[in-house]
């Protein structure tokens, strides 16, 4: 089989603080019938499968890049309607028990030495805290970019440098804890807790890496922390009930791999990534049934499959929450590849968009096709499994990429932009009207 091998080289930037080196992405493409690329630039399950990077990474490269931090920074300081809104949301929203918000500039993160974290993040030894840490230091790190206010920059690296002091370790998901609350239980949710967590903690490490307060000591305890105690726990991937988990690990390790410029953990997140996307969401072409893969137990609990639904479409009493934050990690990895050079939107592109339509219509309660869910107790209503169900603080990044920078319609997705805007914050899913909103193309290669 021929291979097409593209090059591209991307000059240095120095924006906000943070510099960046010149990279080259390097994609091996094959060009059989079951893999060509279609008229739109598209390609489904097969397609660029061995494609992976090498070279030097861009920086700021992880999930914004230096461009573009110029870019919103300007559009703050113009007064840009929605920017603004959404910064001033930034700084003032409040996490879902309402006590502190993200932007609080007397936080103290307190890092346990061992973090436990079962199903439902029960048990509970610093799950939520580590969550909300990180979602902290990234919120501080973008209010610093986008405003040069110092103040949030020494939050941003007084909460990175706490974990880097810790180095707090991650409970084996066969090893059991209690809380103290009384709950017991395995850790089983380490996997997913360490996707989460280990996508969002080098966003903020990125950003501030160039600012001259960090001092190099703390960012190398910093860093050995990511390599050490979070990538371990990503490698390899988990063949869990629902493909969130791996999906979320996927973007962790491409996050990782750009902040460490480790072009392995890159890789191994894109390989991830390239296992599970055709796994998650179902599509006509591939048969009657969905891709399963060897040795997994994903559970899709329908009876009959279209072309966009989600492996947790049918997932009982979730109303499409874990789907979302599937979607999430998701794009979160895609666009993080696609700055540094490796374009996983269009290597999926088909398969995302009917997954991000079809999700979104039964979350704006459009006439849909019924799965024909089911659940332990016996097929059910769809209307059960949807009912509450909203949308949560994704969609931005997917829309800038497939609707205003590849322009295709994605009214669907666009209506529950409507909805949701500003956005603020759940798990991986962090101030996306802020950072994505109507961006376009800019800074990328």
């Amino acid at each position: 089989m021929e291979k097409l091998v593209v090059r591209i080289a991307v000059a240095g930037l120095a924006v906000a603080g943070c510099s960046s080196s010149r990279s080259t992405a390097t994609t091996d493409a094959g060009t059989d019938d079951a893999g060509a690329l279609d008229a739109g630039g598209s390609a489904e399950a097969g397609d660029l499968g061995d494609a992976a990077f090498t070279g030097s990474f861009r920086h700021p490269g992880v999930l914004v890049n230096g461009l573009q931090l110029a870019m919103l920074k300007g559009d703050v300081a113009d007064g840009g309607a929605l920017r603004t809104a959404a910064l001033n949301d930034a700084k003032t929203h409040v996490d879902s028990s309402g006590n502190v918000a993200w932007a609080s500039l007397t936080y103290v993160a307190k890092p346990p030495p061992s973090i436990c974290c079962g199903s439902q993040s029960s048990p509970d030894i610093g799950c939520k805290a580590e969550q909300f840490d990180v979602e902290a230091a990234y919120t501080d790190a973008l209010i610093w970019a986008l405003t040069g206010d110092e103040a949030y920059a020494k939050q941003s690296i007084a909460i990175m440098n706490a974990y880097g002091a810790a180095q707090p370790t991650h409970f084996a998901p066969t090893a059991s804890c209690t809380d103290a609350t009384g709950a017991a239980g395995l850790s089983s949710n380490t996997p997913v807790q360490s996707g989460w967590c280990g996508s969002v903690f080098p966003r903020a490490a990125e950003i501030m890496r160039g600012y001259p307060g960090w001092a190099q000591a703390d960012i190398d305890k910093f860093s050995a922390m990511l390599k050490v105690l979070y990538v371990p726990n990503l490698v390899g991937g988990s063949l869990a009930d629902n493909g969130n988990y791996e999906l979320s690990m996927a973007d962790a390790l491409i996050q990782i791999g750009v902040f460490l410029d480790d072009a392995g953990t890159f890789n191994a997140g894109l390989t991830l990534w390239r296992r599970r996307v055709p796994a998650y969401i179902y599509m006509t072409s591939d048969g009657s049934s969905p891709v399963m893969l060897p040795g997994e137990g994903a559970v899709w609990n329908a009876t009959s499959f279209v072309d966009g639904l989600c492996q947790e479409t049918c997932r009982p009493a979730d109303q499409l929450h874990h789907c979302q934050l599937g979607f999430a990690a998701m794009i979160n990895g895609a666009e993080t590849a696609r700055i540094q050079g490796v374009d996983l939107y269009s290597e999926q592109a088909k398969r995302i968009v009917a997954g991000l339509e079809l999700e979104a219509s039964y979350l704006n309660g459009s006439t849909t096709p019924d799965p024909g869910c089911f659940s332990s107790k016996g097929p059910a209503a769809f209307s059960t499994f949807v009912t509450g169900a909203k949308p949560t603080q994704t969609w931005e990044i997917a829309y800038n990429h497939y609707a205003t920078r590849a322009g295709m319609a994605l009214p669907q997705t666009l209506q529950i932009l409507s909805r949701v805007r500003p956005t603020y914050v759940d798990h991986d899913m962090d101030w996306e009207t802020l950072t994505h909103a109507e961006v376009g193309s800019v800074g990328l290669p």
